[in-house]
């Protein structure tokens, strides 16, 4: 393991804070249990070294390529890296690393993050209050955004407004996915069982069309949770009434009741 590169800004750090070697750009000097891996697809992430080099060893023998050697290990203080998890990347010089679709993915390329200017990782020079490390207010005095040279000349990949309630401002596919999980569960609900009761018209297509077989006079519909069969969709005797007792603890009473 090797530390990782001086940065041209350290003496800034040392001016504010006072006595931090030149070197000290990660918590204990340049050690910690977390680096960055290069996935199979070329994806960059952040996972665990293990003790002996446990997990680093597992994660090689998937296909994952651990980028150790060029930004060094840090420490993962969960309650801030959980949303900047590429922060310590980007603090080394590695932002050409990550490729154009993840940057797209996680919309960096509309908003991208922007750095502490202390240059250093999350350690015990920047313990809070709570005991919590943080970054202080002076830390990001004079900040400034990640830079991707791998995007020069390219546009910002458009994202589609929600498809429920037409807000259009996402800055991410991710992000307007978050959101439409989050605000519009139960319309993604209605659109899933639509979708089981197209398959199983689908499927009772297939059985009496598809061998020459004449289709009854009043087509079935099938559930798709047990295939029991309805001639008509909606209704007390229908596919509908029927779809949502499966969410009942006694669907088969509820289903004769309705008979």
């Amino acid at each position: 393991m090797v530390a990782s590169p001086i940065r041209d800004n350290i003496p800034l750090f040392q001016a504010n804070h006072g006595g931090v070697p030149a070197d000290f750009l990660t918590t204990g000097n340049g050690v910690g249990d977390y680096c960055y891996y290069r996935q199979p697809n070329g994806w960059i992430t952040v996972s665990p070294i293990g003790k002996n080099s446990s997990d680093l060893h597992r994660y090689q023998d998937e296909g994952w390529t651990p980028l150790l050697r060029e930004y060094g290990p840090f420490d993962f203080p969960r309650e801030y890296y959980v949303n900047h998890p590429f922060e310590v990347l980007f603090l080394r010089d590695g932002a050409h690393e990550m490729p154009v679709a993840q940057i797209r993915a996680l919309g960096y390329d509309r908003n991208p993050p922007i750095l502490p200017r202390c240059n250093l990782a999350l350690g015990e020079e920047h313990m809070g209050p709570t005991r919590r490390p943080i970054h202080f207010a002076r830390c990001w005095a004079g900040a400034q955004r990640v830079e991707f040279p791998q995007l020069d000349g390219t546009a910002p990949a458009p994202v589609p407004e929600c498809e429920f309630c037409e807000r259009n401002d996402f800055t991410s596919m991710k992000g307007r996915e978050q959101h439409m999980r989050v605000l519009h569960i139960e319309e993604l609900r209605e659109i899933a069982a639509a979708r089981e009761m197209a398959k199983s018209v689908g499927a009772v297509m297939a059985t009496y069309g598809g061998k020459g077989t004449p289709l009854p006079a009043k087509l079935p519909f099938i559930c798709g949770l047990c295939d029991e069969s309805f001639a008509k969709l909606r209704g007390a005797e229908g596919l509908e009434t029927h779809y949502k007792l499966h969410g009942e603890d006694e669907p088969a009473d509820a289903t004769d009741e309705d008979a």
